[in-house]
């Protein structure tokens, strides 16, 4: 996934939308989300922008929504690397431990480049 992701679907926000998840106001984080859902609507088959979807969800704190975004871009494109590793980090931060070494060894599996590979080492 790369930044150009995120700068195609939206108009006047940065392309880069915060550093730090606590950083966003809310409203910019609603505007994002509303780009991403319309990209996804756009691109049905992108994975990437579905995990992005997810991720923002995350950070607003949307659960159910996240974990739908999430399935939906790995479903889209089962040997997706992102979309499989950010599912199994939010297994993590729900706590579902054993869900999240599974999902989190699945990634392993699908990584394509050693720093993929260490990203979800360092996850495990």
């Amino acid at each position: 996934m790369s930044t150009a992701l995120v700068s195609k679907t939206t108009t006047s926000l940065p392309a880069v939308p915060w550093r730090d998840p606590h950083d966003i106001a809310p409203g910019d984080l609603a505007a994002y989300i509303q780009n991403l859902e319309r990209a996804c609507l756009a691109n049905p088959r992108s994975a990437d922008l579905r995990t992005c979807l997810g991720m923002a969800h995350a950070v607003n704190y949307d659960i159910d929504r996240s974990m739908d975004a999430l399935e939906e871009a790995r479903a889209v494109e089962p040997e997706n690397f992102w979309a499989q590793l950010k599912y199994a980090e939010l297994h993590y931060r729900l706590r579902v431990l054993d869900k999240a070494e599974e999902e989190t060894r699945r990634a392993a599996s699908l990584a394509a480049n050693p720093l993929q590979l260490a990203l979800a080492r360092k996850q495990a």
